[in-house]
């Protein structure tokens, strides 16, 4: 495996890298690990580059409630 410090690349070159992340717009691949060890891995397609120092790419979280029909009148 690869490994990439961001501490030992330039600003710029690591706004590129960053970029190249979510540009054309992936399908990031998520993972959780809960307080027993059990890991979790969800597609999510709403994710940017926030920063470059310190480097941040952030998802876009939504909780999904039941919808009804009244919630689609309103």
């Amino acid at each position: 495996m690869t490994c990439i410090s961001f501490r030992d690349i330039d600003p710029r070159d690591r706004y590129k890298l960053l970029c190249g992340v979510v540009v054309p717009r992936p399908i990031a691949l998520v993972t959780t690990c809960d307080e027993n060890g059990l890991v979790n891995a969800a597609p999510f397609s709403f994710f940017n580059v926030f920063s470059e120092d310190p480097p941040l790419i952030a998802l876009g979280l939504q909780l999904c409630v039941p919808k009804t029909m009244s919630g689609f009148i309103e």
